[in-house]
């Protein structure tokens, strides 16, 4: 469900004529990593949202571009332990992709404790303000915090201030 969220998310928040449809891409020059990382659940759940989802890797794709990208609604680009640098018309071409109005999904991180560099995910990132850093570990599920708890009481407490001044 979260993932289908993220799709949701970003689909409702570009600016796209394109239909709905994702490329999941792996940066990392080995074969079928992409559909091992995101894994056939994953992807049929996306698809059971309407999201038709094609999985590519370098060898698959060696090259991104324009052409390759027009008929994506959104880009999921999965920079791992390997990945490769993007060239830089490949990075211009997401960047048209994103200013074109269309969304894109920069994914990082270890895999299988081996060492990690976020520099191929950096080099796209930071062209749009972002930069990777450090990493969490986690356990199967996200730990929920109590942030929400706070900003719903803050919020119900201005509301009561903001009464009280309106009758003043």
């Amino acid at each position: 469900a979260y993932i289908s969220n993220v799709a949701d998310w970003l689909e409702q928040n570009n600016a796209s004529s394109a239909k709905p449809r994702i490329l999941i891409y792996d940066a990392s020059p080995r074969s079928a990593s992409a559909q091992g990382v995101v894994g056939k659940n994953i992807i049929a759940a996306l698809e059971r949202q309407g999201f038709p989802i094609r999985v590519a890797d370098r060898q698959e794709l060696p090259q991104l571009s324009d052409s390759q990208l027009e008929a994506y609604s959104q880009v999921w680009l999965l920079f791992g332990n390997t990945a490769q640098h993007l060239s830089e018309s490949e990075l211009s071409a997401v960047g048209a992709m994103v200013k074109g109005g269309r969304s894109m999904l920069i994914v990082t991180g270890p895999q299988a404790d081996a060492p990690w560099d976020p520099a191929a995910a950096n080099r796209l990132a930071s062209r749009f303000g972002v930069e990777f850093s450090g990493t969490v570990k986690n356990r199967e599920e996200l730990p929920a915090t109590t942030g929400s708890y706070f900003l719903q009481r803050t919020s119900a407490l201005l509301g009561k201030v903001l009464k009280f001044f309106r009758k003043a």
